[in-house]
């Protein structure tokens, strides 16, 4: 990976980040600091411990850490976008339905695709 956050550090791999553009960089860090704002590292873990995600209306979807991860992404890198914090790097997770508005929570429900059973 370029970067990481374990909910109080920013980790990250100065063999992939220095490839970026300062630009880039800026952005990448910026995405990091907002993991650690948002407490996205402690969300994951409550989801994880109890195999569910809860839903703002009271109901719950099972736990996909994936498509939490990218509806995490999702929402961070909208809201850095629309601040013109930076500039995103080509890859990453971006989709242009969403704001960075969005509760990381919505986003993960539209997002979200049964898995086949088995």
């Amino acid at each position: 990976g370029i970067a990481a956050t374990d909910g109080a550090n920013i980790l990250i791999n100065p063999d992939k980040f220095f490839d970026f553009s300062l630009p880039e960089r800026t952005f990448i860090a910026a995405h990091e600091c907002v993991h650690n704002v948002f407490g996205d590292v402690e969300l994951l873990h409550r989801c994880k411990a109890s195999k569910v995600v809860p839903m703002h209306d009271g109901t719950s979807l099972p736990f996909d850490n994936l498509t939490m991860q990218k509806a995490m992404d999702i929402r961070i890198n909208a809201l850095l976008k629309s601040s013109k914090i930076g500039k995103p790097p080509k890859d990453g997770h971006y989709d242009d339905k969403f704001t960075g508005q969005e509760s990381v929570l919505d986003i993960y429900q539209k997002t979200y695709k049964k898995k086949p059973d088995g």
